[in-house]
């Protein structure tokens, strides 16, 4: 599998919706996981610059929109970060509304949006990171379908029709350290409690059971990094 290499960094203004109260990390000397004290607003993301939280007609997956070439049809497109540490760690979170859900950075696409910039707006916006460079990405979307309870429960607040996500997947380097690290930053509202580095087998164990087969992919196409 070819691994397309680029160097931008995420060094790029973004628009701010809202400033949210910063909150104080505390950590946790037995695990390393870094926790945040805050209280769930809502069970589901605003997306930054709109003023809905589902995803409108314009954003299914279309071969004319720069990109988006070979994005399934039914699937809403996000784009997805592996983000390694010098270590070659993986940086994961623990879901706000999904408690014990750890997963990778991910998040939707906005309109006249490519997926690089996706990447790159959507780590900073969720983590506060700004000091990383793209190194590959994954030739291909990945999919991945709801399970029954969550797809009934998407369409309902998204409306229409969605077997589940199609994301495109960029392998990232932090270059900073992490005190750079910050859930609460102020851009958009917050998704994740808590962060932690892991291994690439316990980002696959921790997963939930219908992502597992696409983080084993991704893992899979990034192992040369990983080592």
């Amino acid at each position: 599998m070819i691994l397309t290499r680029g160097t931008s960094h995420l060094n790029i203004p973004f628009l701010v919706v809202k400033r949210v109260r910063r909150i104080r990390e505390n950590h946790d000397p037995h695990n390393c996981t870094h926790r945040l004290s805050v209280k769930v607003q809502n069970s589901h993301r605003f997306v930054v610059g709109q003023r809905h939280s589902f995803p409108p007609s314009h954003l299914l997956c279309k071969e004319s929109k720069a990109g988006m070439e070979g994005c399934p049809s039914g699937y809403r497109p996000q784009v997805g970060v592996c983000l390694i540490n010098s270590d070659s760690q993986i940086f994961v979170a623990s879901r706000l509304n999904v408690p014990g859900a750890w997963q990778m950075p991910q998040g939707g696409i906005e309109d006249d949006e490519e997926p690089k910039s996706a990447a790159i707006r959507g780590l900073q916006e969720e983590t506060g990171i700004v000091s990383a460079e793209i190194v590959a990405e994954v030739p291909k979307w990945l999919t991945y379908d709801f399970s029954p309870a969550v797809k009934a429960k998407v369409n309902r607040l998204w409306g229409g029709e969605w077997h589940g996500q199609a994301q495109k997947w960029f392998l990232t380097r932090m270059t900073n350290d992490d005190s750079e690290i910050n859930l609460a930053n102020g851009g958009a509202d917050t998704e994740f409690s808590e962060w932690k580095w892991a291994s690439p087998e316990e980002v696959i164990e921790q997963a939930v059971d219908y992502k597992r087969p696409m983080y084993e992919e991704v893992v899979r196409t990034f192992q040369p990094y990983l080592n």
